[in-house]
């Protein structure tokens, strides 16, 4: 898992590196809400999981010490790059797009995307065709999110707050809601989710915006 310079934890799961750690301290960004890679034990508030237990293994091996800070998933790159974290662990899949901003330890897991629906509308999606003109919800900076960007008639909206998540539905028609792990809490997310559920797109001279939007992406 170690690389020369570097380490490198960013659908096979792998590990993203800065450059050269040269202090004693190894400082590792994640997002703990992906059980059971990485979460928080409610009785101890330890950051802990799989994916937390190999890059504290791997520290001790290599004489670092590990300092994990839990972060926004989609800040987790950024702050690699920045420098301000030595490595990413947060059940990063390889992509190529990836690749050409971090490097990438030896992959350890592979997985697939599944979609999750309910038992009376599992017969109704069975690819991702099928999800075309439908609402999903995906977290921000995922493979899911690049994934679902190319549905097509998809149009994802990134909220935090009431009222981009009211007036993305009622001006944009907006059909993927998206927000991130670490900005937006458990009760404002079920606010949002309910704010986005219940708003009518409100037609009229918006429409003429999806209607630009619709002919671009038939091109």
């Amino acid at each position: 898992m170690f690389m020369k310079k570097a380490f490198a934890a960013v659908l096979a799961t792998a590990v993203l590196v800065a450059g050269a750690v040269e202090a004693k301290d190894l400082r590792v960004a994640s997002n703990t809400t992906f059980p059971p890679f990485e979460f928080v034990n409610t009785k101890t508030q330890e950051i802990t999981g799989f994916e937390m237990d190999l890059i504290r293994a791997m520290g001790k091996q290599a004489g670092y010490e590990v300092k994990i800070t839990n972060m926004a998933f989609d800040g987790i790159i950024p702050a690699v790059l920045s420098g301000s974290v030595d490595v990413g662990a947060s059940g990063f899949s390889v992509t190529e797009e990836r690749k050409k901003r971090v490097l990438y330890s030896d992959t350890f897991y592979t997985s697939g995307l599944s979609l999750v629906t309910t038992k009376a509308k599992a017969g109704a999606v069975k690819s991702m065709k099928d999800l075309e003109g439908k609402t999903i919800g995906v977290q921000i900076g995922t493979t899911s999110h690049n994934a679902a960007k190319k549905v097509k008639g998809i149009r994802a909206c990134c909220c935090s707050d009431s009222f981009s998540c009211e007036y993305t539905r009622r001006h944009n028609d907006a059909n993927a809601l998206c927000m991130g792990g670490r900005v937006v809490g458990a009760g404002l997310a079920c606010q949002l989710v309910d704010i986005f559920l219940n708003t009518e797109f409100e037609g009229g001279r918006h429409q003429r915006r999806i209607d630009k939007l619709t002919a671009l992406e038939n091109r």
